[in-house]
């Protein structure tokens, strides 16, 4: 199985509450991303603010416009837990927390990265299938999940 740990971003581009609307906007801009994690000025992560949210919301800082209670994941949690949160809740993001701190963020695109990169592949026949977690049994030659091991997927496979 895999974990969020395996596929999360460890470098996180995060704000504070009280940066104003115009730094954030310049850094989604200059990195090409779509949101941030929002830290108080203890360092404690307090909520997340998106390009939706400086489209809809008014405000002068991130405080005012930030989403407050952000959902947050564990680095334990199995890739597929953060994939139904993102469909469930329609984000683009969850921060990755242990306890309160935050230690990384999952993205849709890390997910999308893991299929381009990853496969299941059974080391009785060699069959290969993409997933978080190996099938039950090979459909081609009925080997048990413990037969299937994560490799390196083949460029454009």
């Amino acid at each position: 199985m895999v974990l969020v740990r395996d596929i999360m971003s460890r470098e996180v581009l995060k704000i504070s509450e009280s940066a104003t609307v115009a730094e954030l906007t310049s850094i989604l801009t200059r990195h090409r991303i779509t949101g941030l994690p929002v830290l108080d000025s203890k360092g404690k992560l307090v909520g997340v603010v998106s390009e939706f949210d400086v489209i809809d919301r008014r405000g002068k800082n991130v405080g005012d416009i930030m989403s407050r209670e952000p959902i947050t994941i564990s680095p334990d949690a199995p890739v597929g837990e953060a994939a139904r949160l993102f469909v469930t809740h329609r984000i683009r993001r969850v921060p990755v927390v242990d306890g309160e701190k935050l230690i990384g963020i999952v993205s849709r695109s890390d997910i999308v990265q893991f299929f381009a990169t990853r496969q299941w592949q059974c080391s009785e026949c060699g069959f290969t299938d993409r997933g978080f977690e190996a099938p039950e049994t090979c459909p081609s030659c009925g080997s048990p999940a413990e037969k299937f091991t994560l490799s390196q997927a083949p460029p454009g496979m």
